[in-house]
């Protein structure tokens, strides 16, 4: 081990000289020196807070880092147990009140074999995520970086560097490890531009915290869940990849978190994994290809007794590895799913067992007298030319969005499709082909709202003439994805048989429509984007 004795300094990076400048100071002005409070990576020669704090800054070199770095460095490590030197800058801050600084870790590789414990007031800093690396040694079997207290803690900072567990030749540990006992609490733990990856168990662990910001990072092949928060309040995930752990996110017994535009993908099991929470916020996710390990039972999101959560806004893909894309359970209450484009679920987009959860809204449509089927409500007989016609004008459009008919006669074997263009009861532009059924009738499945133009095929000649009509099946103004969204149909005021429901198209099969019925269907259309 080696140990830069001497005056400590102060030193300020400089990203336009590819180094570290150092200016010697006396111990005093060191005890005065500060870490820029924009966090711009500018540490300031002079400043002075005025009413008693003093925060200090103390810089550590790897043993490959430029011989130009190491000779202004306060501490030096040679490549074995380098936790001695970061731990003897970290004990060297200075301590009371609110008192504390920096670590700064310059560019290089620290390899570990035991924690480096963390405490209060403080930040430790590397270069950037692929300049500065804290690796665990073969056999070390620890955590990389641990705070355990049972009086509580503030203020611990984490930033710019990577975390390597080296779980090949490891069988247990933690990249960091926040454990607050015996009621205490940890405030205010921040993780910045950090690249947490391959340790044996959890990337990152938190106990009894409050405040945890986790932001701009890449948490992945962690054998434990990435990040594994516990028993903590008001957390908060952002900008981050999490990817290829056991789960991407494990939350117990939380509260008050927000995790927002994060990429959530190829987690063994879980994209996230909430048990026991309330109030918590998952917006603006990419949740893809979770449940990977080979049996492709788990789901993008699981709620386990998380009350009064909102998933919002989230893109899920399963890519056939998901079974759901969101999991409810039974001991779930009054959570919000809404606002999501859920793609390729093997088993459903969503499966919720809770009686509480709203993914729906529930509608009602109203057809008021309605007219009698007729063959040609919408226009009367069309004679055939042997040419294609574009009808747009003596057309009806129908009382209320319904399905259209073609009634042909059959006196020259016409043949084709007619093709029907309007909008439907969504208030979408549509077209429809219908194939003629000679000397018949043929009915289409778009529910059509109003009819702009009727092209009549080349096949129907001067002999045949083509009338377009109403039918039995009324368009709906909103999304189904399954037939059971549709709940209940009043005709007349009463309740009714549920005619056949398509889904595709929107529809409810009224079966026989008399003139001056009235009807009401009951359904409810998902809040969400079921493709």
């Amino acid at each position: 081990m080696s140990f830069k004795k001497g005056i400590m300094r102060k030193v300020t990076y400089d990203p336009d000289n590819d180094g570290v400048i150092a200016v010697a100071q006396t111990e005093a002005d060191m005890k005065k020196s500060v870490y820029d409070p924009n966090e711009d990576g500018v540490f300031d020669a002079y400043n002075v807070l005025e009413h008693g704090g003093r925060t200090a800054t103390l810089v550590v070199a790897a043993s490959d880092s430029s011989e130009k770095v190491k000779a202004q460095a306060d501490y030096v490590c040679d490549g074995v147990d380098d936790q001695v030197e970061i731990q003897a800058a970290i004990d060297a801050l200075p301590t009371g009140g609110t008192l504390g600084g920096t670590v700064q870790l310059l560019e290089g590789t620290f390899v570990i074999s035991a924690p480096i414990k963390l405490r209060t007031y403080m930040r430790l800093q590397g270069m950037h995520q692929g300049a500065t690396t804290i690796k665990l040694a073969d056999n070390a079997n620890c955590n990389g970086l641990e705070y355990i207290s049972d009086v509580g803690g503030i203020m611990i900072t984490i930033a710019r560097m990577t975390l390597a567990g080296n779980k090949d030749n490891n069988v247990s540990g933690k990249g960091i490890y926040i454990n607050t006992t015996s009621g205490a609490v940890l405030r205010d733990f921040h993780l910045d531009e950090v690249f947490v990856s391959s340790w044996a168990e959890e990337g990152i662990y938190t106990n009894n915290s409050t405040g945890f910001k986790l932001t701009r990072s890449w948490i992945e092949f962690n054998g434990g869940a990435g990040i594994k928060i516990d028993g903590s309040t008001q957390g908060f995930i952002t900008n981050c990849v999490i990817h290829g752990n056991l789960h991407g996110i494990w939350l117990l017994n939380h509260s008050g978190g927000k995790y927002i535009g994060n990429l959530i993908s190829g987690n063994k099991k879980y994209g996230i994994y909430s048990q026991s929470g309330i109030r918590e916020l998952y917006m603006g996710n990419s949740i893809l290809g979770n449940s990977a390990d080979p049996t492709h039972t788990s789901s993008g999101i699981l709620l386990s007794g998380s009350d009064y959560s909102i998933i919002i806004g989230n893109l899920f893909d399963g890519q056939d590895n998901e079974r759901w894309g969101v999991q409810i359970y039974s001991s779930t209450d009054g959570a919000v799913v809404m606002d999501n484009t859920f793609y390729r679920h093997w088993s459903a987009p969503i499966i919720d067992n809770s009686t509480s959860t709203q993914c729906y809204m529930r509608y009602s449509d109203l057809f008021m007298d309605c007219l009698a089927a007729s063959t040609n409500y919408v226009h009367s007989a069309i004679t055939g030319t042997g040419a294609e016609q574009e009808i747009t004008t003596g057309i009806t459009n129908p009382d209320v969005p319904r399905n259209i008919s073609i009634t042909t006669t059959n006196n020259a074997s016409p043949s084709g499709d007619v093709t029907i263009t309007g909008v439907d009861a969504r208030g979408n532009s549509v077209t429809e082909n219908i194939t003629i059924v000679p000397g018949g009738t043929a009915y289409g499945n778009v529910a059509f709202a109003t009819v702009s133009k009727i092209t009549i095929p080349a096949g129907v000649s001067a002999s045949d003439t083509v009338e377009v009509g109403i039918s039995d099946k009324l368009g709906l103004s909103n999304v189904i994805y399954e037939s059971g969204d549709v709940y209940k149909v009043k005709k007349n005021n009463a309740d009714a048989t549920i005619g056949t429901v398509n889904p595709t198209y929107g529809t409810v099969d009224c079966a026989t429509i008399n003139a001056g019925d009235d009807f009401t269907i009951y359904y409810k259309s998902n809040l969400n984007i079921i493709s």
